[in-house]
């Protein structure tokens, strides 16, 4: 009878997630200038949370720039939550940027798949400001 519970659970855990899956990534906004504070909220129905090593910027040509974000988990409506910052590097070059999140593991069709995923944001020429920190948690 334990076993059959737990086998539920399971099942009714694997369809849940294959029901919902899905990644939202907000930056807020979508243009900035070298130096600014990057911010966005990222919302993940996936089988794993993200961490520091899962986030880059890729410029126009492909290649990819290491960031150092700093990731707060909150309760939305995916399963992980997060708000995300950073300070862009300061000799960024006007043009477009994607903030790329890799290893994203999720449940399709029964099927666990691994995807990358990225959002588009633009340079733009100016002076940047950074926030540090970028967000404050209130604890209830």
């Amino acid at each position: 009878m334990r076993k059959i519970f737990y086998l539920l659970l399971f099942l009714l855990f694997v369809f849940n997630v294959n029901a919902n899956s899905h990644i939202d990534v907000n930056i807020i906004p979508k243009e900035y200038h070298p130096g600014d504070t990057l911010q966005a909220e990222v919302d993940l129905n996936t089988v794993k949370p993200i961490s520091q090593q899962d986030i880059w910027i890729k410029d126009s040509s492909g290649n990819k720039i290491k960031i150092s974000p700093f990731i707060l988990k909150f309760d939305g409506y995916a399963i992980y939550s997060y708000f995300l910052y950073f300070d862009l590097p300061k000799n960024l070059e006007i043009g477009s940027y994607d903030l790329l999140i890799e290893n994203l593991f999720y449940i399709k069709n029964g099927n666990l798949v691994k995807e990358d995923y990225s959002e588009k944001f633009e340079i733009k020429n100016g002076v940047g400001v950074s926030f540090n920190p970028a967000a404050v948690v209130f604890d209830d």
